[in-house]
């Protein structure tokens, strides 16, 4: 349902997430829609929320996430290392970094 009504599901997230922000069943709601949806807009409003509030994790987290899946390990490296460095007893921080360092040496 969400890849078919991508821009509904962005337009109703950006605005749920704008007034509840600190829950973090939104947050991940807003995670899982940014991820699932193909909406390029979600993506680049979540670096635009990630520039507003830099010290969120959880915004750290998806923007790492984006170019994860995209196949730009470099740019996820960078992302997730951001979040280390807020979070560094996270444990799925370090698995993602381990992935991400993984998959740059598969490529050369």
């Amino acid at each position: 349902m969400l890849q078919q009504y991508g821009d509904l599901a962005f337009q109703t997230c950006r605005e749920i997430f704008r007034c509840y922000s600190k829950l973090t069943v939104i947050q991940n709601l807003f995670a899982l829609t940014a991820t699932i949806t193909p909406n390029i807009r979600l993506q680049k409003f979540s670096v635009y929320l990630l520039q507003k509030r830099p010290n969120s994790p959880i915004l750290h987290h998806m923007v790492g996430n984006f170019p994860l899946i995209g196949g730009t390990y470099r740019l996820a490296i960078i992302h997730y290392m951001k979040l280390f460095r807020l979070t560094p007893d996270e444990s799925l921080v370090s698995l993602l970094l381990a992935i991400s360092f993984v998959h740059v040496a598969c490529q050369i």
